[in-house]
């Protein structure tokens, strides 16, 4: 007896149709989610979620600016708004009203002079 090595032997299959390469693959003719359903479904949800993606982050940009404008313009009018209150508590102190009205040489005002009106 003779010791040899056994040797199974399987008829090969052969394949009728052409075996795809990465140049094959990576094409844009013949991509290979454009083959199924799945596959262009997959890619069109990609492209509109990086569009809505883009688009929100444009969106948030623009009122973050718009905020600061407003922001700014509030600080402005509250600025102003100060001033304002200021001259007004001014103006009507009556400290203030009678020696203004010394200096232009006016007089208070007599009792029958002074009409009250009904609203």
């Amino acid at each position: 007896m003779t010791t040899r090595t056994a040797t199974i032997r399987m008829p090969h299959k052969n394949s009728y149709t052409k075996k795809a390469t990465l140049k094959d693959k990576f094409s844009i003719g013949e991509f290979v989610a454009f083959d199924s359903l799945k596959g262009i479904i997959s890619i069109v949800l990609l492209i509109t979620f990086l569009f809505l993606s883009g688009y929100t982050t444009y969106e948030v940009k623009a009122v973050a600016d718009d905020i600061k404008k407003i922001e700014t313009e509030y600080i402005k009018i509250k600025d102003e708004n100060m001033g304002l209150k200021a001259k007004f508590s001014k103006a009507t102190n009556d400290k203030e009203l009678i020696q203004i009205g010394k200096r232009l040489g006016l007089r208070p005002p007599e009792k029958k002079q002074i009409i009250t009106l009904s609203e």
